[in-house]
């Protein structure tokens, strides 16, 4: 029978440590000091970390969050990117980060903790290193949100003395247009004309033809999922006819695999519409397929060569 309180006291003086670690001390079997160690979580006597060292998370007790650093060796490459940028940092602002990054920060929980903030009518998520306490990591976001918006007002500041040359360029310029009359009432003259090019059944005869294209590109797709044997499982317009993701099943030699499917009837499709596309996918922890009715731009080519191995492009 292993002692539970002899666990937790080995945990308390040599965590983090892993199951194997705890077998040696107080003997037994890797399986039920697993479970032991599973009950300490659940009341929270200890806490387990989200990264592993081979197969098995660490196990440690509050305060010893700083000896976590024992598992940076086992982070992806991605994932390290991730995490010497916020210690460096303290504070990442996740809109502002590259979508590697974005997606690694949410990867590496035991050391990227998220904070929503309200920005007047919009929420915002960044990411505080996790031995920062919320105090600090208030007073860096405030710094932050302060400098941008002094950098907005200098901006501001140095296009208005070029608005205020514009003014007198026009000032300047009016006596000259006052004085010629003719000019004036050929203005008035045109405007009639212009009523006129525009009659009612022009602008209903636009209309329509929107009304039956709506679901043109989700027809087209379906006709060529159904030619390659792809099954759509959950379908969302993001917008009519021109974006569209959806959860789908394509068929391979090791059976029928999940994807995350990203749809844009766009001429060229850039390297943020890839991104975009990369983000969804790794929070759904999907592979992704891309569908657009164009072709990707040259930059957005060889990212998908280098960041985004991960994403298939399909070509309609």
């Amino acid at each position: 029978m292993i002692d539970k309180n002899q666990v937790l006291s080995f945990v308390k003086e040599n965590g983090p440590v892993i199951p194997r670690d705890v077998v040696k001390e107080v003997g037994g079997d890797t399986f039920f000091v697993g479970a032991v160690l599973s009950q300490l979580v659940d009341n929270k006597q200890i806490k387990i970390s989200s990264a592993k060292i081979g197969g098995s998370p660490v196990y440690y007790y509050s305060g010893q969050e700083h000896k976590l650093e024992i598992l940076y060796k086992f982070l992806h490459e991605k994932e390290k990117r991730a995490y010497d940028l916020l210690k460096e940092t303290k504070i990442l602002r996740d809109n502002h980060c590259e979508p590697v990054i974005r997606v690694a920060l949410r990867n590496i929980k035991d050391f990227a903790k998220p904070l929503e903030v309200v920005l007047g009518e919009r929420k915002e998520i960044f990411w505080k290193w996790h031995l920062v306490s919320n105090q600090e990591a208030e007073q860096i976001i405030r710094g932050m949100l302060g400098k941008e918006l002094q950098e907005k007002k200098a901006s501001q500041a140095q296009e208005e003395p070029k608005q205020e040359k514009r003014y007198e360029e026009t000032t300047k310029k009016e006596p000259k247009t006052e004085e010629k009359e003719p000019i004036a009432e050929t203005k008035q003259e045109k405007t009639p004309r212009q009523e006129t090019l525009e009659p009612e059944p022009r602008k209903q005869s636009t209309t329509q033809p929107k009304k039956e294209e709506d679901h043109e590109l989700l027809s087209n797709l379906n006709s060529v999922f159904d030619d390659k044997g792809i099954e759509i499982l959950e379908t969302e317009v993001i917008r009519k006819n021109s974006d569209i993701e959806m959860i789908i099943r394509i068929p391979s030699p090791v059976g029928r695999l999940r994807y995350f499917c990203k749809v844009r009837d766009k001429k060229r499709c850039n390297d943020k519409d890839l991104s975009s596309a990369y983000v969804e996918g790794q929070m759904k922890k999907l592979p992704v397929l891309f569908v657009t009715t164009g072709e990707l731009t040259k930059k957005a080519k060889e990212m998908q060569d280098k960041e985004f191995k991960m994403i298939s492009v399909l070509y309609i």
